[in-house]
């Protein structure tokens, strides 16, 4: 790779959190080859996490909201910026950056690439909104360089429904996982109890019913059994699980839950097994990830993202959508594993993760576009 001559480069997202979470490690890389890199997203708190490594501007957005005057004020916002601070390249991501940023971005005529991350409930739910949604995406996308989707179930629906041209779709395997950090452990488990952890953010879309569910099933067969649940609750989202339903399971004994952490690693560790449900539109589910480069088989739905990922029967299984018998009778098949079969299972999914999802792999591709393009 080779230095540039002090090109600017913008990275916007529709959170801080998000930025700095998932993306920061290609920041820090295009920073290190000599670009003046800049990160645009709404205020949180990791806006100021973002500012000691990184030039920092806010944008007005309503991540979750359709009024239309916000929506001009977002894409006026995006405008206003990308005018005064004459990037050369912009990376947009997720779906309001990816529309109001692109037009912003090809008004000023500065290139850029929109990254579909996931389509979450807009795509799954109301069908008004979904119809929306569409003709903004169709609206928006007509102007980055390339469109990048973290799995390919996403690419071919948005050729199939005609919101790209078909020449600039291209696949970007997830956001990348460090191995250094995500680095298989000895299990710290004090007692023989089988762990089944579940991460997300507590939505009914994510399968948590499902989860519980199958919980119920099993627990009255087996004893040593554990059933944990990590994530945020009360989340800003139509399908957030409420606190009553939450504490109404605890109180059955059907799972520990564990709250929310800065450091999903220590979980993990104490896992035998992640499992995912999900039927939310994932992009290429983090925690899969995760899980896999510590060597944790996992079982997951049959859905966009997950089957990226998890290939049945070598680094985890595969259930159906929506299906608790089918979701209980693979974690009882997880169960029935040896240890040394599970173990093969962790071995195959980190070779996975290094050869296909580690974060060098993922900055190569950035910067061999980069390079192709400035």
């Amino acid at each position: 790779m080779q230095k540039s001559s002090m090109k600017t480069i913008a990275f916007s997202g529709n959170t801080a959190w998000s930025m700095y979470n998932f993306r920061i490690e290609v920041m820090r890389a295009f920073k290190a080859q000599g670009y003046r890199v800049i990160v645009v997203a709404p205020y949180d708190i990791y806006i100021d996490k973002l500012k000691k490594e990184f030039e920092v501007y806010s944008v007005t957005m309503d991540n979750d909201g359709t009024n239309p005057f916000v929506e001009i004020r977002t894409l006026f916002d995006y405008y206003k910026l990308y005018k005064k601070i004459r990037p050369d390249f912009i990376f947009h991501y997720t779906i309001k950056p990816n529309i109001y940023g692109s037009v912003a971005a090809h008004l000023l005529k500065i290139p850029s690439l929109s990254v579909v991350t996931g389509l979450g409930y807009a795509f799954t739910r109301d069908r008004f909104i979904k119809s929306v949604v569409k003709r903004m995406y169709k609206w928006g996308l007509k102007y980055p360089e390339k469109v990048w989707f973290l799995n390919s179930d996403d690419k071919k629906l948005f050729i199939d429904n005609g919101l790209i041209d078909v020449e600039k779709a291209d696949i970007l395997p997830g956001e990348g996982i460090d191995p250094s950090r995500f680095f298989p452990g000895e299990n710290e488990k004090k007692d023989k109890t089988f762990n089944f952890l579940f991460i997300a953010r507590l939505l009914w879309d994510k399968g948590v019913l499902e989860y519980v569910s199958a919980a119920r099933e099993l627990k009255k067969k087996y004893k040593n059994i554990n059933f944990l649940v990590l994530g945020p609750l009360g989340v800003a989202n139509p399908t957030a699980v409420p606190q009553e339903n939450l504490q109404q399971w605890i109180d059955e004994g059907l799972i520990n839950y564990l709250g929310t952490t800065d450091d999903v690693r220590e979980k993990i560790l104490i896992a035998d097994c992640v499992v995912l449900p999900t039927f939310y539109r994932e992009g290429l589910p983090r925690v899969l990830l995760e899980a896999l480069s510590m060597k944790k088989p996992v079982i997951a739905t049959d859905a966009p993202g997950c089957r990226d990922i998890v290939e049945d029967g070598k680094n985890g299984y595969i259930c159906k959508l929506r299906d608790i018998d089918d979701l209980a009778d693979k974690m009882e098949k997880m169960l029935a594993l040896t240890q040394e079969e599970r173990y093969m299972m962790g071995e195959y999914g980190r070779k996975k993760i290094l050869e296909n999802f580690s974060i060098s792999h993922i900055i190569n591709i950035y910067f061999d576009f980069i390079s192709s393009v400035l």
